[in-house]
């Protein structure tokens, strides 16, 4: 928690310091390879294949289903009146079900 409170005072200084500064280079995009490789799928129509057999995961429940959400935007900081505000210019969110924690009980 503390490495995060020291990046938003850096961010708010440098906002300070140089009005409505973008960010130097926006984040490369999502792509689903990448997605896919960390074992997110997109929504589609699930299969049996989507919910591996796991007797020790939630044990209350027949299956477990775990949602899966990756946003990339770009931003700029404006400060204004001791404040800092920041807007997003461009937003990209690929949403799924992540496998790695999603999964059935063999019954």
């Amino acid at each position: 928690m503390k490495s995060t409170s020291l990046g938003v005072a850096v961010v708010l200084a440098l906002a300070a310091i140089d009005p409505a500064r973008p960010e130097e280079k926006p984040p490369e995009p999502a792509t689903w390879e990448e997605a896919i490789s960390k074992g997110i799928v997109p929504y589609r129509q699930l299969t049996v294949a989507d919910f591996p057999i796991n007797e020790k995961a939630y044990p209350k429940h027949g299956f477990y289903v775990k949602t899966a959400i990756i946003p990339r935007y770009h931003f700029m900081l404006k400060p204004y009146n001791g404040f800092a505000y920041a807007f997003i210019d461009q937003w990209l969110v690929f949403a799924g079900l992540d496998k790695n924690e999603t999964s059935r009980k063999s019954r």
